[in-house]
């Protein structure tokens, strides 16, 4: 059994509600994303973490009947059949088909190898020392505050994690897939702490993390932001108000993973109030959150061990993480798969591998584009990277999620096809010959392996929508990834006013050019969308950043349906939401 600690340097009273700890800005964001785009009681994201594979699924299935058993074996409950377990889930929309049940040699006798590891484990010490302690939630013992909370969640988590272990690491486990997909998922020993890599002193209850199999379940665990599977928050109250409180803080604090980890495409959590747990999705542009699996039932004990079971054993991309970036420890670096000119990244088309050398900038938002910008190189490093031997950037990388047309042929707005549009009409202007443009290399929309088959990277897939929802446009948005030079560097490195009226002139005689020559409008002027490029020790302006431009010579192009832009460099035209057609002087005025 785990020793759990709270942090001591704050008492209960003041977590949560301090004001130099939350800003007001970041309560009221999470007050108004909580009305706005939570889908409460949406029970189907819980298929989304349901193994793919055949083979798995049934194993799952197995290692959840076992630590049932035997957790209401120790309870001296009845256990819940399967049945009426997944009853919190009849209901819920389907996302994708069952996977199709294939023959195995391997598998011959699926119950056999978890029964065999059953019997071994349900005497263990650990074992009954973590469920007595995972009693006092279940039971409710001894719980006066949130903080009394963590210690028996964690042990809860823990007892999972431990029958997982011995099943999979059984010698008669099934051993046809590979150990991908297939790990333990912990929980954090610190409580009510802040992650060593938080940009604030915001505390969070508890983190969830991946760890490998065969790694010890008994040991003391501190996560990082950059670590984490997803967040805990708890609540006392088991109630509507209970649930609220734990899933803003959760919204405060899961902004941090997306800053931290630039290969998250979306995100987890956990909420609890009370005994009442849900398992919480955050997409690019809304949450959802499941109906509560209370803990005090046997149904509801089962539902919860079926989801962190499931999280243990389905594919990486289903965690949220993207598959298409890959960290090479022998080399110290992360080497990044990206789409070629023609489209996306699957069996059609090729893909070129660069190898990243830093984050420029990171996903700042909690909805939305998610734009990360990497400095990186094709050239694979031949010795690990160190302080001593680094590596030297020749691109940059933009990876953003965009919205789109479903089919990539007809996206009008596109930023790969805006800017070879632009580099083209440009080049038939000797006049304006010397502007500095951003240079395609290769980009397009990012694609992954999903069940053994190659799929675009879209919400679509996120959220397995059918056919009915594609009339659903507002909430379609497509990976992309763009690889581009040259390397600029951010507007407040100029070294003089002169120096800096140079670059700012420069990228609005660009953005005059791209209106006059190309009929493409920029809509998002601002002070990260100019950068300085220096030829010759010469400070040149560069215009980036064309997410939200548009090609006017394109008719179903309306310059009047959305607000665009940066929030303080925003035209009053633009902010106000004016029916007016927005022009050039829009951009002006952003200036």
């Amino acid at each position: 059994m785990t020793k759990r600690k709270a942090s001591s340097s704050l008492t209960h009273s003041s977590r949560l509600n301090t004001s130099d700890q939350i800003s007001t800005e970041g309560r009221k964001e999470a007050a108004d994303n909580y009305q706005q785009r939570l889908r409460k009681d949406e029970n189907s994201i819980l298929k989304l973490i349901r193994p793919l594979d055949s083979e798995r699924l049934t194993l799952a299935q197995d290692i959840v009947d076992t630590a049932a058993r035997l957790m209401e074996e120790h309870l001296g409950a009845a256990p819940p059949s399967q049945n009426q377990a997944t009853d919190v889930i009849d209901n819920a929309t389907e996302l994708h088909p069952d996977p199709p049940m294939q023959q195995s040699d391997t598998l011959a006798d699926p119950g056999t190898s978890a029964l065999k590891a059953g019997n071994s484990i349900g005497n263990s010490t650990l074992l009954k020392d973590t469920l007595d302690e995972a009693k006092e939630w279940i039971l409710w013992q001894s719980i006066d505050n949130e903080k009394d909370m963590y210690s028996p969640i964690g042990a809860f988590i823990e007892y999972v994690a431990l029958v997982v272990q011995e099943i999979l690491t059984s010698s008669s486990a099934p051993t046809s897939n590979s150990s991908l997909g297939r790990r333990l998922v912990l929980p954090s020993t610190d409580t009510d702490y802040t992650p060593i890599d938080a940009r604030d002193r915001v505390r969070i209850g508890m983190g969830l993390a991946r760890r490998r199999l065969g790694d010890r379940v008994d040991v003391g665990r501190s996560y990082s932001y950059y670590d984490m599977l997803g967040i805990i928050e708890a609540k006392v109250e088991e109630n509507d108000e209970g649930f609220e409180e734990a899933f803003k803080k959760l919204l405060i604090c899961t902004r941090q993973m997306y800053q931290q980890q630039h290969h998250l495409s979306f995100a987890w959590g956990i909420t609890i109030s009370g005994r009442d747990v849900r398992m919480c999705h955050f997409g690019p542009d809304k949450a959802a959150s499941s109906l509560p699996m209370n803990v005090s039932t046997p149904e509801g004990r089962r539902a919860f061990i079926e989801v962190l079971v499931h999280c243990s054993l389905c594919e990486e991309s289903q965690l949220g993480r993207d598959t298409s970036m890959e960290y090479l420890p022998e080399l110290n670096c992360w080497k990044i798969a990206c789409p070629d000119e023609t489209g996306s990244m699957g069996e059609s088309a090729t893909t070129q591998d660069y190898y990243l050398v830093s984050v420029r900038y990171q996903a700042d938002r909690m909805f939305g584009r998610h734009t990360r910008c990497f400095l990186a190189t094709k050239d694979r490093p031949t010795v690990e990277i160190t302080d001593t031997s680094p590596l030297i950037p020749t691109v940059v990388i933009k990876d953003s999620w965009v919205f789109s047309k479903r089919n990539a042929a007809d996206d009008t707005r596109d930023e790969v096809r805006l800017l070879k549009k632009i580099k083209e009409s440009l080049s038939a202007h000797t006049a304006d010959k010397d502007i500095i443009i951003p240079e395609i290399v290769v980009g397009g929309r990012v694609s992954f392996q999903w069940n053994g088959k190659w799929v675009e990277d879209t919400t679509s897939t996120m959220y397995q929508l059918s056919e009915a929802d594609s009339s659903d446009a507002s909430y379609f948005r497509g990976h992309h990834r763009i690889v581009m030079s040259p390397i600029g560097e951010p507007l407040h490195t100029t070294k003089s006013a002169a120096e800096f009226v140079t670059v700012v002139c420069d990228a609005m005689r660009t953005h005059s050019a791209i209106v006059k020559h190309c009929n493409i409008l920029h809509r998002d002027i601002s002070d990260n969308n100019i950068l300085v490029v220096r030829k010759d020790g010469i400070a040149r302006g560069l215009l980036i950043d064309f997410d939200y431009a548009i090609d006017m010579d394109q008719t179903e192009c309306d310059q009047r349906i959305e607000m665009t832009g940066t929030g303080p460099y925003m035209s009053i035209n633009n902010l106000s939401e004016s029916k007016v057609e927005r022009t050039s002087l829009d951009d002006w005025e952003s200036m």
